[in-house]
């Protein structure tokens, strides 16, 4: 399995998209580990799902780069709601992407952060199909720790679809 793994990142690159779209749009769910802590002591546990809906604007041709905005309701053990932006880079139009770009949930309560992320995308049959892994650091909000920080480790996994 780590083979075939290796195989796909290795030429991702090389598998790369005639034409890439101006705009596209994708539904997203995450779901992961969080931590928190404060005075020498930290707290894993289960990070609550999201759900969201994003477009994204290419901005840059090559390397692919686009502009992402969306929101997303969060789950589990409780509800919320926030937004995220951000840049992502596919570099040679391949199935490999990175991003950077921030988040906030907002309401009922607020915390907010910066993202990075990398994963991959299956586009060759219609509907892209990306598979994600992306990191958290809260930096402010409410909801952080009294005294300590909080960040989320997840997986994302996200259909998009070409908009022009």
């Amino acid at each position: 399995m780590a083979k075939i793994l290796l195989a796909i990142l290795l030429l991702g690159p090389t598998l790369a998209r005639a034409e890439a779209p101006l705009v596209a749009v994708e539904a997203r769910v995450t779901e992961g580990l969080t931590v928190g802590g404060g005075q020498g002591r930290s707290v894993w546990r289960l990070a609550p799902y999201t759900v969201g809906a994003f477009a994204e604007v290419a901005t840059v041709e090559e390397p692919w780069t686009t502009f992402y905005a969306g929101g997303y309701f969060e789950g589990g053990d409780r509800a919320a709601a926030g937004a995220a932006v951000g840049l992502r880079v596919r570099p040679g139009r391949g199935r490999l992407r990175f991003g950077a770009g921030a988040t906030g949930t907002v309401v009922p309560y607020s915390i907010l952060g910066a993202t990075a992320a990398g994963g991959l995308c299956f586009d060759d049959l219609g509907p892209a199909a990306c598979v994600e892994l992306e990191g958290v650091v809260y930096l402010f909000g409410s909801d952080l720790p009294d005294d300590g920080t909080a960040a989320q480790l997840q997986v994302g996994l996200e259909v998009g679809f070409d908009a022009l």
